[in-house]
């Protein structure tokens, strides 16, 4: 074997095999239009410079230097799992056969994608670099960290969802990104704009930059109707989902895409997608009838159960003579309350007595009655 590839390095042969080959330091040349076929694995730990074709059945290994100056490929068309272990640079990479793993960190210029899924191993991650292509077929992705530079799609997604993410960055210059879908529900608590989250998120490699996303799903039954979706977004796995709303939809809950809102744009690193409440699945809301603003930590200002499901509502309250004295939209428990004091005129405290409240959302009268306020 070491006798052909001696040979390879002077002479453009047209087609040499090898059961399997492992070169050990010695220089491997294949001039253009050159095709060497390993049926099973490839270990380079010396120079191989390629300018023809390597087609290989098993493992890619290397160790040493591959190089290329734009028209070597590197053809893995095994019909059984092969791995790719190469902390190098490969130009032209083309996966078809059996689906492939990435057991390093790889760049690559053009990746060709044909009947093959290739999942990045756990801290690893692929590079495109910048100009670089991806070619697909329609059922290719890649699970694992995928960079790429400037606005791009991203053809990534899980063992059981395919979950592709075209990028417009907003704000600063282009520079590497690095994204990946992960299977499971963002953890953290949920605004209340959200009734419920994908089994699914993504996440990008920290930036202070901003950005449109247009995101990918499949099997979103959780959703019920499109029209119904939400982009959320997340500073950690832990941390609050926040809703940043839908501009367009297309496709279906089986197979769609959603955008962000342009006026809400993605700012943090954590982002999924997620269901805005419906009038059904909304819990009603309960007044607590009493509110004594003394300062003792009870009662201190009018509580309405459930309240934060209705972020759109309006609360207005009016004396015992039918004078409105208070009103907030998008009252929430905590910030926004009623602590006893008439925001609508005087800006004063109200003395004791009885008041009547109305809380509306939507156009829809949540309920209404009377409480006492006390001090």
């Amino acid at each position: 074997m070491k006798w052909i590839i001696y040979i390879l390095i002077f002479f453009s042969i047209k087609v040499a095999f090898s059961q399997s080959l492992q070169n050990t330091g010695m220089p491997i040349g294949l001039t253009e239009g050159a095709i060497l076929k390993v049926n099973e694995n490839f270990v380079n730990a010396g120079n191989l410079q390629n300018e023809g074709q390597i087609i290989v059945g098993g493992h890619w290994v290397n160790t040493g230097i591959y190089q290329t100056s734009g028209t070597g490929v590197v053809d893995m068309n095994g019909s059984l799992t092969q791995s790719i272990n190469d902390q190098s640079f490969i130009e032209r990479l083309r996966l078809s056969g059996a689906d492939k793993t990435l057991n390093a960190d790889l760049s690559v210029d053009n990746l060709e994608l044909n009947g093959s899924l290739l999942t990045i191993g756990e801290g690893f991650s692929l590079e495109i670099t910048p100009g670089g292509t991806i070619t697909r077929q329609p059922n290719d992705y890649i699970i694992g960290r995928l960079v790429m530079t400037g606005n791009q799609t991203y053809p990534i997604g899980t063992s059981n969802y395919f979950l592709p993410v075209t990028i417009n960055q907003l704000t600063g210059d282009a520079a590497p990104i690095g994204i990946q879908a992960v299977e499971s529900a963002l953890p953290g608590p949920l605004d209340n704009t959200i009734a419920e989250k994908a089994p699914f998120y993504w996440v990008m490699d920290e930036s202070e930059e901003e950005f449109n996303v247009l995101v990918g799903f499949e099997n979103a039954d959780f959703l019920q109707e499109l029209e119904y979706a939400m982009v959320l977004q997340a500073a950690s796995a832990n941390a609050t989902v926040y809703s940043l709303y839908q501009d367009s939809t297309s496709g279906d809950t089986a197979l769609g895409l959603i955008a962000n809102d342009p006026n809400h744009p993605l700012t943090l690193s954590y982002f999924s997608i997620g269901r805005k409440y419906l009038p059904k699945d909304k819990p009603p809301i309960k007044v607590l009838n009493l509110v004594s603003p003394n300062g003792d930590g009870k009662n201190e200002y009018l509580f309405i159960e459930n309240i934060d499901a209705y972020p759109e509502c309006l609360v207005v309250i009016y004396d015992r003579w039918g004078t409105k004295v208070f009103e907030q939209r998008g009252y929430d428990n905590r910030e926004k309350v009623f602590r006893g004091n008439n925001n609508v005129l005087k800006k004063s405290e109200l003395t004791e007595g009885t008041f009547y409240y109305v809380i509306r959302s939507e156009g829809q009268k949540l309920g209404s009655g009377f409480f006492e306020l006390m001090r």
